[in-house]
């Protein structure tokens, strides 16, 4: 099969995740392009031109990043859809690979959905840090690695299959890339990491999953227990929840400003009709909010600006649906079609059969507002489509995978990791404590003041940081 080696010049995203239209320009063969390029598996090779990316004007931390590379490279590699049958249909699984080097360490980020989300993910930091090499896998099912169109009903969308990519990409890129490698990702990246240390041990020197839950079914209860009583402190939680107690006493108000902004074309008069589904909306922006801020950032660099209720009289509409609705949630006006899902949504598939998901607690609501988890909350049901059913059918919760790399973490039998949690992150619930990690074999951390992040540039503690790729450096070097 005929290789294709292209130059393309990048744009002002620095992990190449949008390109000028220029045409292909040829590109000399490097020693690096030349031996990837003896790979069967390894087609249509693109070679990106790093000095032409930072010209184009990246901000000095972009620039620092991309400047540790030699080359920057994006390949096609031919998967089968399902590894138990090798000689069957096959598709392209998208890869990147950024060159610090053939003999230094490789950091493999097990991307948990496509390539383009997660260009600026604290992954890099890992590579950076060393200066090692990057290499990004698209998880399949998503954008550019997509066999939808050979297995429509997603029957080898699941953690077997998955860690079977990645153990092929792997395979041949250690015949050109020597050191040792490190297994990282963050969220359901770092799901995806654990997943691979379980079915493949040995491929990597150790695995390093930073934030990654590992739920207990469709509707895990620990998330929202660790939000409701654990995340932050008591009176953080209670500022917040206070805030939201504001919202909802002014449901209607916040809900005609909705209508008159849209619909309602300058009136505020809802039809009777429409009334329920207004409040509705402004139940799901309120309640989502709650999850959103603690993701975000440091909890003390955002709660004082929460609207708060003994500020009410002086806190206009318009704040209120700026802070609890427009700022995410403009997508659940009625009528307006949602269309957020282009890059991510195959994840709620994945969760659907195996990956689990989380259920709301709302019982620390009155009941007056008519507030229901199902329909109001985070619900995995809700993040499906009719169509999506349709091609799923009613397959079972495969309870194994979630339960079998937990295990696995409690006895990894000589296979090394470090397992990475933020305090004030919800997900960290579902996570597994350090009383559960194999204590020969497992690093465990919990960053003091930690969100949803992996990036150790972020860590507000520098010495939490040190401690992780202090721990990684003493597994590299057993």
């Amino acid at each position: 099969m005929k290789k294709t080696i292209t130059l393309i010049l990048c744009g002002m995203l620095v992990m190449l995740a949008s390109c000028k239209k220029d045409e292909p320009v040829p590109a000399e063969d490097s020693a690096l392009v030349k031996a990837l390029s003896q790979d069967p598996y390894i087609q249509e090779i693109k070679v990106y031109n790093i000095n032409d990316i930072i010209s184009e004007g990246l901000d000095p931390y972009r620039a620092k990043i991309l400047g540790t590379y030699k080359e920057c490279l994006e390949f096609l590699y031919i998967q089968p859809v399902d590894h138990n049958n090798p000689s069957g249909p096959t598709f392209y699984q998208r890869v990147r690979l950024f060159y610090a080097g053939p003999n230094t360490n490789t950091v493999l980020h097990t991307a948990g959905y496509s390539l383009s989300e997660n260009m600026e993910m604290g992954f890099v930091s890992l590579s950076l840090k060393g200066g090692y090499n990057l290499v990004e896998v698209e998880h399949r099912y998503f954008y550019g690695s997509d066999p939808s169109g050979i297995d429509p009903n997603y029957t080898y969308f699941n953690a077997v299959q998955e860690s079977a990519d990645l153990h092929d990409v792997t395979t041949s890129l250690k015949k050109v890339l020597g050191g040792k490698w490190i297994s990282t990702g963050c969220s359901k990246n770092g799901i995806t990491t654990a997943l691979y240390a379980n079915h493949y041990p040995n491929d990597m020197d150790v695995y390093v999953p930073f934030d990654a839950p590992f739920c207990i079914g469709r509707k895990d209860g620990r998330i929202a227990d660790y939000l409701n009583n654990k995340i932050g402190t008591s009176e953080q939680r209670q500022k917040l929840y206070n805030s939201q107690v504001m919202a909802l006493d002014r449901m209607d108000e916040i809900a005609a400003y909705i209508y008159k902004k849209g619909e309602g074309k300058g009136s505020s008069e809802i039809p009777p009709a429409k009334l329920e589904s207004y409040r509705d909306s402004v139940k799901i922006g309120v309640l989502a909010r709650f999850y959103q801020m603690w993701t975000s950032q440091a909890v003390d660099k955002w709660i004082n600006l929460v609207p708060q209720k003994e500020n009410s009289s002086t806190i206009s509409t318009d704040s209120l649906y700026r802070y609890y609705y427009k700022y995410m949630f403009e997508k659940n006006i009625p009528d307006t079609p949602l269309d957020s899902y282009t890059l991510t949504y195959p994840y709620y598939i994945q969760a659907w059969l195996e990956l689990g998901f989380f259920s709301d607690d709302l019982s620390r609501f009155d009941s007056k507002y008519g507030l229901n988890p199902e329909k109001h909350g985070r619900d995995l049901k809700n993040e499906l489509t009719k169509e999506d059913f349709a091609k799923i059918g009613s397959r079972e919760f495969n309870n194994a995978t979630m339960h079998n790399v937990v295990e696995f973490i409690k006895n990894t039998g000589g296979t090394k990791m470090v397992m990475v949690y933020g305090a004030n992150d919800y997900w960290t619930g579902a996570g597994v404590k350090k009383e559960e990690c194999d204590p020969q074999n497992v690093k465990y951390h919990l960053i003091t003041r930690g969100t949803h992040t992996d990036n150790l540039d972020e860590f507000e503690i520098e010495s939490e940081a040190d401690a992780i790729w202090n721990d990684i450096q003493a597994f590299l070097n057993k």
